[in-house]
């Protein structure tokens, strides 16, 4: 076959297809491998840094795709086939990643929580099935734009759902099984009606028209369109993805439990024989550092509350001693002042007597 990079799909003569050749199983090892790793080592990455890589990536994700957009539908205006409304409407499930990306680095509030929770759930789960199913290799060779495209966003999806867990800039929680599909369900909103209006052209954006090309769900379509159960199809497939963003959600439970653990026996390991090594240094976690302060507060509670007690103690006993004091003195100044008139008594009556003596003589 004679083709250059970024030859176009119709141009390319005798391909069939480039899924799950050599090239392809090597990607798809290397990706569910590596990503793990890496993101393992980025684990402690500041946040901040993260929010500066969303609000970088989400721009050159739009750009990319855009350029995408526009090289295909060049060649099929020039081709004589006109847009492909049909397939390049950027509304599929996994263009939500465009989307929600873009909210992920410059939104706030709910907002920007419903697309971290697609990102964690929903877009994780895609990017895998678009790593390892690659619709894209189908159309294009493995070494062209086309093909190589589809596995640089597929391994995006994959890539930055792991980067956003192992970091816990998101942590997830029960609710967000509904609020990573909560943007999945606006999307469907767009692409059904677009179904439903060229499916017979050959549109099916989300899979929920007629699954074309999943083995299974393809056949389940054709067998409820039989008996005109296509919109209970539909219904089904947008309704899958919410069990999709649970499992994700109690995996994640799974793993931080255990991690959790793991990172408690540690710190309550003990340091033996003070060698002096990086990874035997053990450190206190913070609810022994709680504790040891809680401790401390509260014997220096109990010091101000005893010397406080003792300080209203003196006061009490103050007054009362003062007030013996006063009474002792006052006895002590009437005893003195009885025996002084009791001493002047017997002087005065002698007086007296000679006095009359005197006179009688």
């Amino acid at each position: 076959m004679n083709y250059h990079f970024f030859d176009y799909k119709y141009n390319i003569q005798g391909f069939t297809s480039d899924m799950f050749s050599i090239p392809h199983i090597i990607f798809i090892v290397l990706s569910l491998v590596g990503v793990p790793i890496a993101c393992y080592f980025l684990r402690k990455a500041d946040h901040k840094k993260i929010d500066l890589f969303l609000k970088i990536f989400s721009i050159c994700i739009l750009a990319l795709e855009i350029i995408k957009v526009t090289w295909e539908s060049y060649y099929d205006i020039s081709t004589g086939r006109g847009f492909n409304k049909e397939g390049l409407i950027p509304v599929y499930t996994c263009s939500i990643f465009i989307y929600t990306m873009l909210c992920a680095g410059w939104g706030k509030g709910k907002i920007k929580d419903c697309s971290l929770a697609f990102l964690t759930t929903i877009g994780l789960v895609s990017g895998i099935i678009g790593i390892v199913y690659c619709r894209g290799l189908a159309y294009y060779p493995f070494w062209t734009f086309g093909g190589f495209y589809s596995l640089l966003f597929h391994f995006s999806m994959y890539a930055v759902g792991m980067l956003l867990l192992f970091t816990r800039y998101k942590t997830l929680g029960l609710k967000d099984m509904i609020r990573g599909w909560f943007p999945l369900l606006l999307m469907s909103f767009i692409s059904t009606p677009i179904n439903y209006t060229y499916g017979a052209d050959g549109a099916d954006y989300m899979q929920t028209y007629n699954a074309d090309g999943v083995p299974l769900l393809s056949n389940f379509a054709d067998l409820l369109a039989a008996h005109n159960l296509r919109w209970l199809f539909t219904i089904i497939m947008i309704a899958l993805y919410i069990p999709m963003a649970g499992a994700v959600v109690g995996l994640t439970k799974l793993v931080y439990l255990a991690t959790d653990k793991i990172k408690g026996c540690k710190n309550k390991a003990v340091l033996i024989e003070g060698e002096d090594v990086e990874d035997k240094v053990i450190v206190l976690d913070d609810n022994a550092k709680a504790s040891e302060e809680g401790k401390e507060n509260l014997v220096l509670g109990e010091k101000k509350v005893g010397a406080k007690a003792t300080k209203q103690a003196q006061k009490k006993t103050a007054p009362k001693s003062s007030a013996k004091t006063k009474k002792e003195s006052k006895t002590k100044t009437a005893n003195s002042t009885t025996k002084t008139k009791a001493k002047k008594g017997p002087s005065k009556a002698k007086t007296v007597a000679k006095n009359n003596n005197q006179k009688r003589n």
